[in-house]
C-alpha cells in the first residue's frame, strides 16, 4: 500500500476508508455489528508478511452448524481466525479491517437468518 492509495470498503452503500490506519500496528480490534446487538474483538498478528484476524470474542451461533466450513474459520496454536483465501489475504491494517468488518457482517446475518457466509449471497 503506497502513502496515497486509499483502502475502502463498501457495504450496502456506505463507504467506509481505511486509509487512515495504514500506519496503526497490528493488535486488539474491537467491532460491533450493524444490528448493535453482535459485538467482535479481534487480534491482528503479523505472520511473516500477512496479517491473521484471530477472533477472541463473537456471538455463539446458537442452532447454526459451527463448523469451520460455514462459519469461515480456521485453528491453529494461537486460536480461530477468520479464513481468507490466500490470494486475498491482508497484507496491512487497512486490508485486514475490511476483512475482519466483512466477516463480522457475514457471521451476524448467518447467526440471525442462516444464510451462508458466501461472498455472492
Amino acid at each position: 500500500m503506497s502513502d496515497d492509495e486509499e483502502v475502502t470498503f463498501d457495504w450496502n452503500g456506505e463507504t467506509i476508508n481505511f486509509s487512515h490506519w495504514k500506519n496503526q500496528p497490528p493488535g486488539i480490534y474491537e467491532y460491533t455489528a450493524r444490528n448493535q446487538r453482535h459485538h467482535f474483538t479481534f487480534n491482528l498478528v503479523e505472520i511473516g508478511t500477512e496479517i491473521r484476524i484471530y477472533i477472541l470474542e463473537q456471538p455463539g451461533y446458537g442452532s447454526r452448524d459451527a463448523g469451520g466450513h460455514p462459519t469461515h474459520r480456521l485453528e491453529d496454536g494461537k486460536g480461530k481466525y477468520i479464513c481468507v483465501h490466500e490470494d486475498h489475504t491482508p497484507t496491512n491494517i487497512p486490508d485486514a479491517l475490511t476483512w475482519l468488518i466483512h466477516w463480522s457482517e457475514k457471521t451476524t446475518r448467518y447467526i440471525d437468518t442462516g444464510k451462508s457466509l458466501q461472498a455472492g449471497e
